[in-house]
């Protein structure tokens, strides 16, 4: 029996699969075998920063372009779902999910909302860019920190053992993801990259000014 060739893991492959059934998932779910999932409470305090910063520019004109670039998205994936199921065209069954996924969306997010989750993820990776093992992981989290804003792409079940509520959510296909980062990418990434580009200037000026209040404070304490 072969063993998984994720360096360090001793299990053995799964089927014809050259990683065993952990790293499977986690290449399927995550975009590669060692990425970790990004959990909303790691974006949590990013994402208030970001609405900070966003709450400053009351005239900022990206509010606008990104909420005509959503809607642009979304009356696409209406109309896909509408040839689909209304007019019987044969479609890609991900090509429909993805189109669901984003009408879903725009049911119960604002486009504003998506801005801010998709810069704060841009901003985690500026401040730990070791947490995304690659490229194609972070869009992966991109995907699906953006799916799971939406009830219908999660389930609920109740722990008798802790008491509480549980939540899991659906694993897309991969050609699936793939469209939603391309769709993502193209209406809230460059926007998101320079919200995220603006904290990490911000981030510095901040810093700058404690510096000098520092040193101003050694300064009078010394004289």
């Amino acid at each position: 029996m072969k063993a998984c060739r994720i360096a360090g893991c001793s299990r053995p492959a799964k089927g014809k699969d050259v990683r065993c059934a952990a790293h499977q998932t986690a290449h399927r779910r995550h975009g590669d075998a060692l990425q970790k999932g990004v959990k909303a409470v790691e974006l949590e305090p990013l994402k208030r920063e970001i609405k900070s910063i966003l709450g400053g520019q009351k005239d900022w004109s990206g509010k606008a372009v990104v909420g005509q670039l959503w809607a642009g998205v979304v009356d696409q994936a209406r109309l896909t779902l509408d040839e689909y199921h209304e007019q019987g065209k044969a479609l890609p069954s991900w090509k429909v999910k993805a189109a669901q996924t984003l009408s879903n969306l725009s049911k119960d997010v604002l486009a504003e909302d998506i801005l801010v989750t998709v810069a704060s993820l841009y901003l985690y990776r500026e401040l730990r860019p070791e947490r995304f093992v690659s490229d194609r992981a972070f869009v992966f989290q991109v995907v699906r920190r953006v799916r799971n804003m939406t009830l219908t792409s999660r389930g609920s079940w109740f722990d008798p053992a802790s008491g509480k509520t549980k939540h899991c959510y659906d694993t897309p296909r991969e050609k699936e993801v793939m469209a939603l980062a391309q769709i993502l990418g193209a209406t809230f990434g460059g926007l998101g990259l320079a919200i995220a580009k603006a904290a990490m200037k911000h981030r510095e000026q901040k810093q700058q000014l404690v510096r000098a209040t520092k040193e101003a404070i050694m300064e009078i304490v010394q004289r």
